[in-house]
């Protein structure tokens, strides 16, 4: 898991891309760096951090996506 890299990269590709969005689930484990990291690159409207979300509802966060990593 590299947030760090897929942040910047979300950054980089906003530029040719303007609608593109990043859902990010899980716990977070790092203090809110990562929350931090993404208002410094200027995405805190294109990615949405949720937390936690049990296994058994995940399936609509995939079919949902246009990407998954």
């Amino acid at each position: 898991k590299d947030q760090t890299t897929l942040l910047r990269a979300v950054a980089q590709e906003r530029t040719a891309v303007p609608a593109l969005t990043l859902d990010c689930i899980g716990v977070d484990t790092l203090d809110g760096e990562i929350q931090r990291l993404a208002v410094s690159l200027g995405l805190q409207d294109a990615v949405r951090f949720h937390g936690y979300v049990p296994w058994d509802e995940l399936a609509p966060w995939y079919h949902g996506a246009t990407c998954h990593l």
